[in-house]
């Protein structure tokens, strides 16, 4: 039974309020400020309770600090202030305690608003423009037997700019000493634009096509528009595991992978999630461990397999490529046009 502040006979234990029924008329409705206690837990401030002897109201504002998730078809405007009915919840059982004016609520962790925790730590820092410039790469290889000696090298000469990069490769050598002859073979040549915003390059000139399963990558000359995830350093392609659980009070997550403490993190009341839980390649085995301020533990053990295979959710690697290929028959060169795709599509 509820009970008005200064009533007799008031019970030190909260009484339950009954079930809902039919709103009583505003005139009949009393305003107090009451300290809250939440599953066992002092909130810090008291707030303004709406009330009679059938029904609680609290405002919006109270329940989003609360992280309740209160139905909005019974409310109440007093004073210019909308109060949502409290009792209606779904497994929510509440009580007034006048003689310490606290408000007493039990709440399923159903009830709560959900939250997530990011633990793969990936940031997307800001893109900063490419300056002008050039460079030189080399590897040099010198070699004598029997008399005989020899220099090569393979060379990489390019140039870049905010419009892209232009890059050549060739290898140079002297052969045996003794025979005078030299050699110099040109490699790719090709102009190439990156878009790290969208994971992606556009390759003008020589190419190599993207080999997908039972097929075989083609050198061509043309056109390759391609995803290139490294142009952003560090980026998560492959799908990670996401563990769920619920908590009626705020509590301590330790996260074990294969039996190693990866994360400890500290959850509010209600449904939460642990995204991109950081894991090596193959099988193994998490464990979650739930510890609230009372001690009290759940574990729950959950199997994954990971593999860079596997995109994450909504990641799309593509290549699209036209031109010629390197081989020429009879004097005529053989163009083609191909297209490699992966996806990984979110499920429901």
């Amino acid at each position: 039974m509820l009970l008005a502040a200064g009533s007799p006979g008031i019970a030190a234990d909260p009484a339950p309020i009954p079930a809902a029924g039919q709103a009583a008329a505003p005139a009949d409705l009393r305003l107090a400020l009451l300290a809250i206690r939440i599953n066992g837990i002092d909130q810090p401030d008291p707030v303004w309770v709406l009330y009679d002897a059938d029904a609680l109201y609290v405002t919006g504002d109270a329940a989003r600090a609360w992280r309740l998730v209160l139905k909005e078809d019974d409310t109440r405007l007093f004073e210019g202030e909308t109060y949502l009915r409290l009792d209606t919840a779904e497994g929510l059982v509440a009580g007034l305690d006048d003689a310490t004016q606290t408000l007493s609520i039990t709440a399923p962790a159903a009830l709560f608003m959900p939250s997530s925790a990011l633990l793969s730590g990936r940031t997307d820092g800001p893109m900063t423009r490419s300056g002008i410039g050039g460079f030189l790469n080399y590897d040099l290889s010198a070699q004598t037997a029997s008399g005989a000696s020899s220099l090569d090298g393979l060379f990489e000469l390019g140039a870049f700019s905010g419009a892209g990069t232009m890059g050549t490769g060739f290898i140079a050598g002297t052969g045996n000493s003794g025979d005078g002859r030299r050699s110099l073979v040109r490699l790719d040549t090709n102009w190439t634009i990156d878009d790290p915003a969208r994971l992606r390059s556009l390759r003008i000139g020589d190419g190599v096509t993207r080999g997908s399963t039972g097929t075989g990558a083609l050198r061509f000359a043309g056109l390759q528009l391609a995803t290139n995830f490294a142009t952003q350093p560090g980026y998560l392609t492959m799908a990670l595991p996401t563990l769920n659980g619920s908590a009626a009070v705020p509590s301590v997550v330790d996260l074990y992978v294969n039996n190693i403490l990866q994360n400890r993190q500290t959850v509010a009341s209600g449904p939460f999630a642990l995204t991109d839980v950081p894991v090596v390649n193959g099988s193994g085995d998490i464990q979650l461990v739930v510890r609230d301020a009372l001690g009290r533990e759940t574990r729950v053990t959950q199997s994954y397999y990971a593999a860079p295979q596997i995109l994450r959710r909504g990641l799309h690697d593509f290549s699209y490529e036209i031109g010629v290929l390197g081989a020429i028959s009879r004097g005529r060169a053989s163009t083609m046009a191909r297209r490699s795709c992966r996806r990984r599509i979110a499920m429901a």
